[in-house]
């Protein structure tokens, strides 16, 4: 707590086997790409709010890996819910004013929270605004179609890139000891890519010619979203609580698509023009009971959204309606038995999609089954197995063709079916005082995924998703922390990770298989007020369908000067490393390499300086009950 500012900076420092932070970036990852859920006191929340919590204030941070449905029926790998202490009076203001000299980025923010008696008021704001000049992707792609066979090599060529956000919220939180809770947070998200696309040369490595390709872009999105929670306790050891969120989605694209010859002459121009409009609730029940050495919680959810898009491809206007719902029902059992803890998640899920006349209805199981024990002193083991089903998103749903280039077609498939996932894994920790060591050996099987696949029509190459076989991976990951190694006004933690997996893919066009290699590692070192940080992650990624997707690199490390309720931070960024991120698709019709590249992010330099006001706090400690996690 001494050397955290806030709760990113307090889990990087406590070394929690399994998760990775990117202090820089501010986003907590875990070792097996799962997502991580975030919440504070119980409640769900932003990034926003989660950044606004001072790392004194938090009373102990509960992790729970293989959550069960209780926490969610997507791939929710690990929640981190954070409690801290209930200010009854006072308040604070948090100013975060982040600075690059060398290119165009920020993301500042601000927030206050305003305390009196069982309320509290906030409101947030974050942004991010990046202007780079100098980014380009370089390709390497063949097309076999039919009785004719080109290999373009696109050359990149710089192209201006520049993307705004806004984050707006504002929460307000009621909340009784033993009685009730009340939260509401009303947020808005407003994007704006002015500048968007691509430049580069198109050859034909038979041939001097070349094309210029320019791909032009803009995108503006809004959205809004209100979220109210409550919980109510009860007797003897019982609560309630029901959460609905409303979210509307306006979203409007622009794209325009040059190919000319030798930079004179026209070939080709497509315009894509998209306007969506997306609505949709979400809402859940779960009542809980907790026993001696049994807790019980029970509950349904469900989720309902419209979308409707129109599309103007080359001045001819298409439209898209979808209807899409998704209901649940669960129950979670938690226990203790002579040392075992476990977790019994039993839940069916019904999701429903219509597009136009054309719809799809479908029933699936999703049980889950947790049990963890101490094999001996400060030691975890934990086994686990779930079934969660997985939906087709809407943009693979639709039924609209939009043609890329020249040469590539990419048609939606209104067909797709909703899909068994089926996840075992195996962890081991020892967790001491200064040293922690943790293992993982998991294996994720997807019966008839859906995924890409490729077919040449009419001198065309046409991607679309369907249903294939199957996908299956199996991983192998491990993790070394040291931490709070104190000599004097000296402390010090590091941490490094080394991950093996293989991929797999069939489907009845294609089988591939891929290794990976994951190697990460962190360190930070203190001397009274002053820090030092690394953070480095190089590796990983996934095969899919057809496609290998490189992760993106992550190389950070700065110093940072700490003195009660101010931060100073100095950095840099890829100090010896380009920054790249890429694919390789390896259809055996189509295979093509592509690198993405930004050259303002190489060497990129940061100042951060962030200031917090308290006035009047008064604490109350939370009265609040851990269950078997």
């Amino acid at each position: 707590v001494k050397h955290s500012y806030d709760p990113y900076d307090l889990i990087a420092n406590m070394q929690i086997p399994n998760l990775f932070v990117d202090r820089m970036g501010k986003k907590i990852e875990t070792d097996s790409r799962t997502s991580v859920q975030i919440r504070i006191n119980g409640i769900k929340a932003s990034q926003d709010e989660f950044l606004a919590i001072p790392a004194k204030d938090i009373e102990r941070i509960e992790v729970i890996d293989n959550p069960g449905i209780k926490y969610g029926d997507g791939d929710v790998g690990t929640v981190i819910d954070i409690v801290v202490k209930r200010n009854t009076a006072g308040g604070l203001v948090n100013v975060n004013l982040p600075y690059s000299p060398t290119t165009i980025l920020m993301s500042p923010s601000a927030n206050a929270k305003l305390n009196y008696k069982k309320s509290q008021w906030g409101l947030y704001y974050s942004g991010f605004i990046r202007d780079s000049e100098k980014s380009w992707t370089d390709k390497d792609e063949w097309f076999h179609l039919g009785d004719k066979t080109i290999h373009r090599i696109q050359e990149g060529m710089y192209k201006r890139n520049a993307i705004n956000m806004h984050n707006l919220s504002m929460t307000y939180n009621l909340f009784t000891p033993d009685n009730y809770t009340l939260n509401i947070a009303f947020r808005n998200e407003i994007q704006n890519a002015p500048h968007g696309g691509t430049n580069a040369k198109l050859y034909d490595a038979e041939s001097l010619d070349y094309t210029l390709a320019q791909s032009v872009s803009d995108r503006k999105s809004y959205t809004p979203s209100l979220d109210v929670y409550f919980k109510k306790q009860l007797k003897n050891n019982q609560d309630i609580q029901f959460n609905l969120v409303g979210t509307l989605i306006e979203t409007e694209s622009n794209k325009t698509y040059n190919e000319l010859l030798n930079e004179t002459v026209p070939l080709a121009q497509i315009q894509t023009n998209v306007d969506g409009s997306k609505k949709s609730i979400w809402g859940e029940a779960i009542y809980s009971k907790a026993f001696k050495n049994l807790s019980l919680s029970a509950g349904a959810r469900h989720y309902q959204m419209y979308a409707n898009n129109e599309y103007l491809i080359n001045d001819v206007p298409t439209k898209a309606s979808m209807n899409q719902a998704n209901s649940s029902v669960f129950m979670d059992l938690q226990g203790k038995i002579k040392g075992v803890n476990y977790l019994l998640s039993l839940g069916g899920t019904r999701a429903f999609f219509k597009e136009g006349s054309q719809a799809n209805d479908y029933y699936l199981f999703t049980p889950t089954f947790r049990v963890n024990f101490a094999p001996h002193k400060r030691g975890w083991m934990q086994y686990m197995f779930s079934m969660k089903p997985s939906i087709p998103s809407l943009s693979s749903l639709t039924s609209v063709e939009q043609q890329i280039d020249t040469l590539q077609i990419q048609r939606g498939n209104p067909n797709l079916k909703t899909y068994q996932v089926y996840d075992n894994s195996l962890r081991y920790a020892y967790n001491g005082n200064h040293l922690s060591v943790s293992f993982l050996i998991r294996h994720e099987y997807h019966d008839n995924p859906v995924m890409e696949e490729y077919f040449i029509e009419y001198d065309k190459l046409v991607r679309m998703e369907q249903n294939q076989t199957y996908y299956q991976y199996a991983e192998f990951y491990s993790t070394l922390a040291l931490r709070n190694i104190k000599w004097g006004d000296w402390s010090w933690n590091a941490q490094a990770a080394i991950g093996l997996a293989r991929h797999w893919t069939k489907s009845p066009l294609y089988n591939h298989t891929h290794n990976v290699l994951l190697l990460s590692g962190s360190t930070s070192l203190y001397y009274k007020k002053l820090g030092y940080s690394l953070s480095i992650r190089e590796g990983g990624g996934l095969l899919w369908g057809e496609t290998i997707l490189k992760a993106e690199r992550v190389f950070n490390m700065g110093l940072t000067y700490t003195h009660k309720n101010l931060y100073i931070y100095g950095g840099i960024n890829f100090p010896f490393w380009k920054y790249r991120n890429g694919s390789e698709r390896v259809s055996k019709i189509a295979p093509v390499t592509l690198w993405n590249y930004i050259k303002d992010a190489e060497r990129q330099v940061n100042f951060t300086l962030r200031y917090r006001f308290e006035f009047g706090k008064a604490f109350k400690e939370r009265n609040r009950k851990a269950g078997y996690s």
